[in-house]
């Protein structure tokens, strides 16, 4: 646990600004607030992430943050020990004491204790967490961040799940981030865990939809079809930025329903490094 890292000011973000806001208005006042962020990769859900943690640490709230790594699923409790800072090394004794079961050995001292090879071992670290979150908040408020939840593992999502039931009424924030797909079983469980304890979703999506209005899934597939022909992420958003510059973009109506155009320079090649052509693509030549 630390204060997070100065992020610069977002803008054009008021309406998820505001619901972050109330979130942590709910913390201060010493009651359970639950933020379940969904969206489409690099809509902005990292970003909304540290700004509502930077303003937590800014009301004084102890801040937990952590991200779930792809490569990292089967290790258990692996987001939560990040989050925390749990190692066996740590300061605090309640933080040596789950890193240390996390990274005890057997009796034979060769191979780690795990879940598996210890089923009871998963119900004493999710209670040691719990008893972690309920002594920080007896302190004052905490706000707990986990992004990619997609990619947690399942320990983490039953021990987030268990803070969500454990914690009420006391001044604790839980705000997760997660795309759409993939949707493991255990990531569904844990949301309706969380919505069982009065989790609030927001759509990462609702800038692009609050300034495109209803086409702006048009804009999604220009920039994900671009995405899948070659464009990295830098070139994804390098294409956003084209086309919400131009002013031509939006204008006209149809039998009273807005007309999102493909703006004239994006309906050229785009070229770039290792892409000759634009897109990845080679020009179709006759003859």
């Amino acid at each position: 646990m630390g204060t997070p890292a100065p992020v610069p000011r977002l803008r054009g973000r008021e309406p998820e600004q505001r619901v972050l806001g109330e979130a942590l208005d709910r913390v201060a006042s010493g009651n359970l607030a639950i933020l379940l962020i969904e969206g489409e990769a690099g809509i902005g859900k990292t970003r909304l992430l540290k700004e509502g943690l930077a303003d937590a640490a800014a009301r004084g709230a102890q801040v937990a943050a952590g991200a779930a790594e792809e490569l990292e699923r089967s290790r258990p409790f692996g987001l939560l020990a990040r989050a925390f800072g749990c190692v066996p090394t740590s300061g605090d004794p309640r933080r040596a004491a789950i890193g240390a079961m996390l990274s005890a050995t057997g009796s034979s001292g060769e191979s780690p204790v795990t879940v598996t090879s210890d089923p009871g071992l998963q119900f004493r670290v999710v209670d040691a967490f719990g008893d972690l979150a309920e002594d920080l908040a007896l302190s004052g408020p905490v706000v707990v961040g986990a992004d990619d939840l997609q990619w947690a593992d399942p320990s983490s999502l039953v021990t987030l799940a268990a803070m969500g039931r454990r914690l009420a009424g006391l001044p604790v924030g839980i705000i997760g981030c997660f795309r759409p797909v993939p949707r493991a079983a255990e990531l569904d469980g844990a949301v309706r865990a969380l919505e069982a304890a009065g989790a609030r979703h927001l759509d990462a999506s609702m800038f692009v939809k609050a300034f495109f209005g209803r086409d702006f899934r048009r804009v999604w597939w220009l920039l994900l079809r671009a995405d899948k022909t070659g464009m990295g992420r830098s070139w994804w958003r390098a294409g956003f930025y084209q086309v919400t510059k131009f002013s031509s973009f939006g204008k006209g109506t149809r039998g009273g329903r807005r007309i999102v155009r493909r703006p004239a320079r994006l309906r050229q090649p785009i070229s770039g490094p290792g892409r000759p052509g634009g897109l990845g693509r080679q020009p179709r030549r006759y003859g």
